[in-house]
């Protein structure tokens, strides 16, 4: 659901998706992804930064080239 509704442009269903993914796997990357995507999409620039932390917490060797 998280990226149907990233997808669709549906940004604020894919961060309410993205939480729910979240607490569910606190640890699995999509979840953390796809909030950061979300938030920055709506313009959440600080909300945006602090997922991104959440991210780079997780896996601190994290980059953009890597989803290349």
């Amino acid at each position: 659901m998280t990226i149907a509704h990233f997808a669709a442009g549906k940004y604020a269903d894919c961060a309410a998706w993205a939480h729910k993914t979240i607490e569910k796997d606190t640890e699995g990357l999509p979840g953390h992804l796809f909030l950061v995507a979300a938030m920055g999409a709506q313009g959440y620039v600080d909300a945006a930064a602090a997922a991104r932390e959440s991210v780079l917490h997780l896996r601190p060797e994290f980059s953009i080239s890597c989803m290349t």
